[in-house]
Formats: C-alpha cells, structure tokens, sequence
C-alpha cells in the first residue's frame, strides 16, 4: 500500500495475456472481431493466428486463411 496524495495520477501497464490453447485454431472471426477493435493489427492476425484479412474491405480471405494455416501446421 503506498498512500497518494489527493489530485494524483496513478497509472498501470500491463502486456496482453498469452491466451489459452493453439492460436492457429481460434476464431477467425474472432480475430477478425480483435482487428476491428483494434487490439490486433492484420499483419499480426496473419502472422500469430494464421488468418488473412483484406485490408481494403476488412473482411477475412476464408481460402488464404485455411492454405496459411496449413501451411503454419507443418
């Protein structure tokens, strides 16, 4: 316990969390849902989750999405 004296600003950071299970087999609309809210950016949806969204339409390539993660599975 640290007292703070009134009108103090107190700040905490902390990382993301290291999430549970395979990424590869999330959601991809649930990583679709994380890019939109802008928790993910769509090179790392690619590169940590395996799916590929489409910049201009922000919509997830289904087919680029099961060839990557295929890919990913080797």
């Amino acid at each position: 316990n640290y007292p703070s004296p009134p009108g103090s600003i107190i700040a905490t950071f902390k990382g993301g969390g290291g999430g549970w299970g395979d990424s590869h087999k999330r959601d991809p609309q649930k990583v679709l849902d994380d890019v939109l809210d802008e928790h993910v950016s769509i090179e790392r949806a690619e590169q940590d989750y395996g799916v590929v969204i489409d910049a201009d339409s922000l919509t997830i390539d289904m087919d680029e999405t099961l060839r990557r993660r295929a890919h990913l599975a080797k």
